[in-house]
């Protein structure tokens, strides 16, 4: 972080490379320089009351749903739209509204506000920090420059910012069939699963805290499958934005949906159960207990570091097992038929549930496992069955593994 003082600068630039007080006249020279540098602060503080007039050109820019946006002070909105358009057009530089250091605002806004544009847009792919310059008369800010530190030159991030848009396009036309009439609840799904299927969740990936990392080089971390996440839904007209915290004492990143009007989390992440290094061996491909889940549920196994007022996510409608009809309240072996039914028409042999209480997580493990009524479900001949347990969100899944 810089800060520039106009007034020393100045004075140093005035003298040249020697000591600028001994090259001085004292009795004229001094009041001389005194104006000159007074002229140029002057100029300064117009060119920052003017700052309303700079002009970008939003090359990168996506709108987004700009839920962090929301909770902002009206100030503090005019330094995000700033930060918004230096960043979306890779701006060296730019002033910060002059009308929000008014209205009170100071050093310590710009990074909180930094923090909202970022949360609020994955298409910044190049941004890997920020710096300003305080602009001072005497002992009074006058005013703010800001900067991104960009980790590409703008080329580069067009030939990247091109392929991102043509991975993100095939996506969506893949899902054609629903994108005028499929429900919220259709494409938070099918993202989450298209960003599973298609994602090696890898620690030594380039550009791993970006979309690009997801989308194009299809290896990726929690950064590169939450940003992508945010980045197709927003373009499906889902409201979703990043959620930062931690999980399993690791720094972490997820989602926030709002699907058919309510809010849930969404952590494809966790979803992908290859990533748990842990696990070894026979994986099921997609876990689903992390699709459209209450806060309650969430913060089982997550920390939540609340950049900006979140709401309590407490409907279920859209919850995974809800709507396929996974939820168990007890051993209902005609529910259980039909989930499973329902998988094998699909040529899909792979089934989650999830159990409504510990008691009946229990029941359902002795039924299935310990009855072996599993081979109940599934087409005879030799079939072996593999299945995963998650005791925290009280899930089962089976698949067939040959």
């Amino acid at each position: 972080m810089r800060k520039l003082l106009l007034a020393i600068a100045m004075l140093i630039m005035l003298g040249g490379c020697s000591n600028p007080i001994e090259d001085l006249d004292m009795t004229s020279g001094f009041v001389e320089g005194e104006a000159e540098i007074q002229r140029s602060l002057e100029a300064e503080r117009r060119s920052l009351e003017n700052n309303d007039n700079q002009v970008y050109d939003d090359y990168f820019l996506v709108s987004g749903s700009r839920f962090a946006y929301q909770s902002l002070s009206s100030a503090q909105k005019l330094w995000y739209e700033d930060m918004e358009h230096i960043l979306g057009s890779m701006a060296e530089e730019g002033k910060l509204s002059k009308k929000g250091l008014e209205q009170g605002l100071t050093e310590k806004d710009i990074e909180h506000v930094f923090s909202c544009v970022c949360m609020d847009h994955p298409e910044l792919f190049y941004v890997e920090g920020y710096s300003y310059s305080t602009h001072l008369l005497g002992d009074e800010v006058i005013g703010y420059s800001f900067s991104g530190n960009y980790g590409m030159d703008r080329a580069t991030a067009v030939i990247r910012l091109e392929e991102i848009k043509l991975a993100a396009q095939r996506i969506q036309d893949n899902f054609a069939f629903v994108w005028t009439d499929g429900s919220d609840y259709e494409k938070v799904k099918y993202v989450y699963e298209t960003l599973i299927r298609d994602t090696e969740y890898d620690l030594n990936a380039p550009d791993n805290q970006t979309i690009y990392s997801a989308l194009v080089g299809k290896r990726s971390v929690c950064q590169g499958y939450a940003k992508s996440m945010q980045y197709l839904l927003n373009a499906m007209g889902v409201e979703c934005t990043l959620i930062q915290g931690n999980a399993q004492g690791e720094p972490h990143g997820w989602n926030l949906v709002k699907a058919d009007g309510e809010y849930y989390y969404v952590d494809a992440t966790w979803g992908d159960n290859s990533y748990r290094p842990e696990n070894g061996g026979s994986v099921p491909e997609i876990l689903y207990e992390y699709l459209c889940v209450t806060t309650e549920e969430i913060l089982k196994e997550h920390q939540i570091d609340e950049i900006v007022p979140l709401p309590i996510c407490m409907a279920t409608q859209d919850n995974y097992f809800v709507r396929e009809g996974a939820l168990f309240s007890n051993v209902d072996s005609g529910a259980l038929r039909i989930l499973f039914g329902k998988a094998s028409a699909e040529d899909d042999y792979q089934v989650s549930l999830k159990c409504a209480s510990w008691d009946c997580y229990e029941a359902i493990m002795e039924y299935l496992l310990d009855q072996n009524k599993i081979f109940d479900y599934y087409p005879a001949g030799g079939t072996r069955i593999s299945y995963y347990q998650n005791e925290d969100m009280l899930c089962l899944t089976f698949w067939v593994t040959n």
